[in-house]
């Protein structure tokens, strides 16, 4: 599918506007931007933490920030009427975007959360009955966990502040270490992307679903006024009013869109795909409608797929086994296999690149990318240089640190592929990091008590990876191509992003833990003991039990990588081949199989059919009314969930 494009008409029509409107990148866009990261922050923490509801963060599409863009569009119009020369540009509007998108995968539940959750929780829940304190805590640095336990009872009982001169001595060190590392996290992903943006922007031209809403919400003002997009709205809609007065008044009869199982087959070895979930996510759906076909086909057909291997495994005997076929396994190593297939594919690509970051002969040109490629190869080294030194205090063995970070970044350019090229809703893949592949292939014996314990305090960032900076930065390339930003100021406005978004999670989300208490009855969930638990519980394991290689779990991981690599060499050879590779990694995910599939189908057998009886110009036509599916659920689920933080009352969530 060709990129989302609305039919050509007036310059206001196309989100032009007047002379004074069309600029690019401006200070007071940045400025409010970071103004809302604050806010942005508190409200995430308080759904996902302290009211454990809705997750938005695990979403590709992230709600909050098209609410509020939605919101701006919708100030910008009466701007443009009344006060043109203040209008935002389109530039400015998705400058703000993406500002936010920044700052909402950093507090994700899948990032800053879960790090700050481990940071003090060796300490405080050492005992004599666990016996962490001689097992590992003293392996752990004191400039990177917090060690008094006296400043850490506020933050677990709550009527505290962290900014007692106690509390932030025993924070400030670890904080800055810690954001430090995020940093220059996020510097190695932005530097990837610039060698990598070409390729798939420009000369594979993968279409990035998941911008294609917010694009049309903020350059095609005139999409407001389409019929279509508002029969999807209305439609959306109905089903979250419903569903709302449904929670505040009981009687009130609720539309099931998420409610809905095949029961479980009673007898062997059907039983084994379990109950089958058919939820209906109209935002979803939308997505699905953005896809390309053979994606949204495949995501779906290797969720049956998937089932039959866990019917086969029953048949033979094989469900004896705890969590055989290992689809998630299966997954991490599938996107391994489309990163490095990808690479080896783009070889002559990569090379030109090297070629021009050398100064020599090449057919590219960098002049219009976000960085030179000699920046960005610099760049790239330098930070991994810089990763390596902050690992290397840390005392773990540099063996091990290539081998992870090696495994951490060919997954993160697999996911970064998927969200341009398939534009997944979501793509979580919880305990599959690289230091599962590792002691799965050799097991735990071969490593030191302190090399365990140092790559368990790198478990937040690879216990799941649905907030992953490294797809958002592609994307926010390519809003800045299409909408005439200056890449390199990008560059600076993502940094801005990163840096101000890391502090406000870390003063945000434990100033309130400090005031409620993460073990106390005013927080609903029990994210953060349970987040900061599993690394220190498995690291509790392999000292003292130990765990030996587990070969089938790594077969499954080669098995995807191979199976993978096949999928993609047919489709090189064959002509509309349906299957592909990333729907089979994402199809593992465990919303995707326990939530997405039904709806996805549903997006899928729409398309198909408007491209079977009306083609292009029949998808062209209902498309506005399935941008209002996904508009409509995220203005409404934002609304209730506002409501709710703000009343402190349940509320109805349109997401999960």
């Amino acid at each position: 599918m060709s990129e989302l494009k609305v039919a050509p008409g007036r310059r206001e029509e196309e989100g032009l506007g007047p002379p004074s409107c069309r600029r690019g990148i401006s200070l007071r866009a940045v400025l409010l931007g970071l103004i809302l990261l604050p806010f942005n922050t508190y409200y995430i923490i308080q759904l996902e933490i302290i009211r454990y509801q809705s997750w938005p963060t695990i979403l590709s599409l992230f709600m909050n920030s098209l609410f509020v863009l939605f919101v701006l569009v919708i100030i910008n119009l009466g701007l443009r009427r009344r006060f043109p020369r203040f209008a935002f540009s389109p530039a400015e509007l998705l400058t703000i975007y993406l500002i936010l998108n920044i700052g909402t995968l950093l507090a994700g539940t899948d990032f800053m959360q879960v790090l700050i959750s481990m940071m003090g929780h060796a300490t405080y829940f050492a005992s004599d009955e666990n016996k962490w304190g001689s097992l590992f805590l003293a392996e752990l640095p004191d400039w990177l966990v917090v060690k008094d336990k006296k400043a850490l009872e506020g933050f677990y009982i709550g009527h505290s502040t962290l900014f007692r001169a106690e509390h932030l001595r025993s924070w400030l060190m670890p904080m800055l270490c810690w954001g430090g590392f995020i940093m220059l996290l996020f510097w190695v992903m932005l530097c990837m992307n610039v060698l990598l943006r070409k390729q798939w922007t420009d000369r594979e031209r993968l279409t990035f679903p998941i911008v294609q809403m917010p694009l049309a919400l903020a350059t095609t003002p005139g999409l407001l006024r389409n019929k279509m997009l508002w029969m999807g709205v209305g439609l959306s809609s109905l089903a979250a009013i419903f569903n709302e007065l449904n929670v505040l008044f009981p009687g009130f009869p609720a539309l099931p869109v998420k409610t809905l199982t095949i029961p479980q087959p009673p007898t062997r070895p059907w039983a084994a795909v379990g109950q089958i979930p058919i939820f209906f996510y109209p935002f979803v759906i939308g997505i699905a409608m953005l896809m390309p076909m053979e994606l949204a086909f495949s995501c779906w057909f290797f969720f049956w797929f998937h089932k039959m291997e866990a019917v086969i495994s029953q048949a033979s005997g094989w469900d004896v086994l705890p969590e055989f076929p290992f689809l998630l396994q299966q997954s991490a190593g599938a996107f391994i296999g489309i990163c490095i297939f990808a690479l080896f594919n783009e070889r002559r690509y990569l090379a030109a690149v090297f070629r021009r970051a050398l100064g020599l002969a090449s057919e590219l040109d960098d002049s219009g990318e976000p960085l030179r490629y000699r920046w960005a190869v610099l760049g790239l080294a330098g930070g991994l240089a810089a990763i390596a030194f902050f690992s290397w205090r840390t005392g773990v063995s540099l063996e091990l640190l290539a081998i992870f970070f090696g495994l951490y970044l060919a997954m993160a350019i697999g996911l970064t592929r998927l969200r341009a090229e398939l534009g997944a809703p979501v793509h979580d893949l919880p305990f599959v990091g690289p230091e599962r592949f590792i002691t799965d292939t050799v097991g735990t014996f071969r490593f030191s008590r302190h090399d365990l314990s140092i790559i368990s305090l790198y478990y937040w960032f690879n216990r799941s990876y649905g907030s992953h900076p490294m797809p958002v930065q592609l994307e926010g390339f390519r809003m800045g191509e299409r909408t005439g930003m200056n890449s390199r100021h990008l560059v600076l406005v993502m940094l801005a992003a990163a840096l101000v978004g890391t502090a406000a999670c870390f003063l945000v989300m434990t100033e309130l833990m400090y005031r409620l208490g993460a073990n106390s009855g005013q927080v609903l969930g029990d994210v953060v003991p349970y987040f900061g638990s599993e690394p220190y519980n498995r690291l509790e394991s392999w000292l003292t039990v130990g765990q030996s290689p587990r070969p089938l779990r790594l077969g499954a991981g080669i098995f995807g990588f191979v199976f993978a690599f096949i999928l993609l060499g047919i489709r090189l050879r064959v002509t509309n081949w349906p299957f592909h590779p990333l729907g089979f990694a994402l199809a593992g995910s465990w919303y995707m199989t326990n939530a997405l599939w039904a709806s996805i189908f549903i997006g899928w057998l729409a398309k198909a059919l408007l491209m079977r009886y009306g083609g292009q110009r029949a998808y062209l036509l209902f498309l506005p009314f399935f941008l209002g599916l996904i508009l409509g659920d995220c203005v409404w689920g934002s609304i209730w969930l506002i409501i709710g933080v703000a009343f402190k009352t349940r509320t109805y969530s349109v997401w999960f």
